[in-house]
């Protein structure tokens, strides 16, 4: 059985990276929630990780077992702009190396 994941946790990821986001880019993807009537963050498994979808868009993508069990997050957050420099997939992502 998988563990469940930590409300707190979920709650501190989403509020991290909402704020990482500039002004302009945060009314962007409120108006597109508005427009396909999304309400709010979304959540969809991704092998090891859990990403964070809001407005169309990835807002963050976290490994699942960083937001399991109780005690602090215990990671840092990196932001990335949409598609800057991102590997191909979530797997890439962890491995730390995309295949070129």
């Amino acid at each position: 059985m998988t563990e469940q994941l930590n409300p707190e946790k979920v709650r501190a990821v989403i509020a991290d990276a909402w704020s990482a986001l500039d002004p302009a880019d945060r009314a962007e993807r409120i108006a597109y929630d508005l427009e396909h009537d999304v309400a709010g963050v979304t959540m969809h498994p991704q092998g090891e990780a859990v990403e964070f979808v809001r407005g169309g868009r990835t807002l963050a993508i976290v490994e699942r077992e960083l937001l399991t069990g109780d005690g602090p997050l215990n990671a840092a957050a990196e932001f990335m702009p949409d598609s800057d420099g991102l590997p191909d997939t979530v797997d890439e992502m962890f491995d730390g190396e995309a295949d070129e």
